[in-house]
């Protein structure tokens, strides 16, 4: 199974620029989206399933620097990159965006090359932080497939038991119609027929005292 491409956010109202972002990444192999207003934008974002954002500083309906602290705060988006384009070149503006929670910085007109490579690397390291956020419930379902698979193990096991049991008790049925009363033969399948017995039940309280437990079953 191929892996699906990240999911680029471009939030930039000028047309021209966001026809040219949407070309290089979509070149790029990644699947591109774009937003006009901080409104639309934090609306997609709360729907999720964005890997990295390209956000302007300058938009119609707010500043990209306030944008970026309430995508911070109102979608949890703790670990969303977000790489703040923008054609101002002070260091007070650049503080101002880390301040906010931006991840990276791009000045305008950027270098396409150095645009990409930016977007690679956090494109990269928000899959691996979902990697390691989906270990756990990987290994919760490993643990169920291993939890069922004992289970059935141990409900065939306890079938086969009741087979023999059957068997035996058809002896005894057989024998008692033949009118066979050898008290060493009837002692035999007494024997066997209480041992038999005694495991089966040994199994199905272990089963039992397992499935409730929540627990993989015994062997």
């Amino acid at each position: 199974m191929e892996p699906s491409r990240s999911v680029v956010l471009v939030v930039e109202d000028d047309v021209p620029t966001v026809d040219l972002l949407c070309r290089l990444l979509a070149k790029a192999d990644y699947t591109v989206e774009s937003a006009a207003t901080g409104a639309a934008a934090l609306a997609r974002l709360t729907r999720g399933g964005v890997d990295v954002v390209l956000l302007d500083l300058m938009l119609p309906d707010c500043n990209g620097i306030e944008l970026c602290r309430q995508v911070r705060v109102q979608t949890g988006g703790a670990h969303l990159p977000i790489i703040m384009l923008t054609g101002a070149r002070g260091d007070e503006q650049r503080r101002a965006g880390f301040a906010a929670g931006a991840s990276d910085y791009v000045t305008k007109p950027f270098h396409v090359d150095e645009l990409l490579d930016r977007v690679r690397v956090w494109a990269q390291t928000q899959q691996y932080l979902k990697d390691v956020s989906d270990r756990p419930r990987e290994l919760a379902l490993r643990e169920q497939l291993v939890r069922d698979e004992a289970i059935l193990a141990m409900t065939q096991t306890a079938v086969q038991e009741w087979a023999r049991l059957s068997a035996v008790l058809l002896d005894v049925l057989r024998l008692w119609e033949q009118h066979v009363y050898s008290p060493v033969g009837l002692a035999r399948l007494r024997s066997e027929l209480q041992d038999t017995a005694s495991d089966l039940a040994t199994r199905l309280a272990a089963l039992r005292e397992d499935l409730a437990s929540g627990e993989p079953p015994r062997n």
